[in-house]
Order: structure tokens, then C-alpha cells, then sequence
């Protein structure tokens, strides 16, 4: 998941503690979709694929939500 963090955030990314929580958020719902099963899967790939509530926690991450979106697509395999 690392290397996820890194893809999304970049070298430059803020480290402001909001950020990095609104970051930690996304990461742990990839982790979620990737290596669970059963209602926590169901609802990480929900939150990963509703582009209202994805957009507003890029937006607090101040990440682009199309490049996440596309991480996520590479990281699911989907």
C-alpha cells in the first residue's frame, strides 16, 4: 500500500494532517476493496467508485479525483 500512497500523493504532496487523514482514508478503503470480503469490501468499492464522495475527500486531500480514480482502477484490476 505504500507504493499506492506514493502514486497518489507524489513527492510534493502537502503534508498538511488533514490532508494526510483525508489520504489515509482513501488508502485504507483500496486496502478494503483489495483484501476483504463481505460488506466492508461491499462498501470500500462503493466509496471508491461514488464519484461525489470520492471527489469530496480528493478535494480535502487536494488530489486530482481522475488520476485517484485511475490509481484505483490499476490497484483493482478493474
Amino acid at each position: 500500500m505504500r507504493t499506492v500512497a506514493r502514486t497518489i500523493s507524489g513527492p510534493s504532496h502537502s503534508t498538511e494532517a488533514h490532508q494526510q487523514l483525508a489520504l489515509a482514508v482513501i488508502i485504507q478503503a483500496i486496502n478494503d476493496a483489495r483484501k476483504t470480503q463481505g460488506k466492508l469490501q461491499h462498501e470500500a468499492e462503493h466509496f471508491l467508485t461514488s464519484e461525489e464522495t470520492l471527489a469530496e475527500w480528493c478535494g480535502v486531500a487536494g488530489l486530482d479525483p481522475d488520476f485517484v480514480r485511475g490509481v484505483i482502477r490499476r490497484t483493482l484490476g478493474r
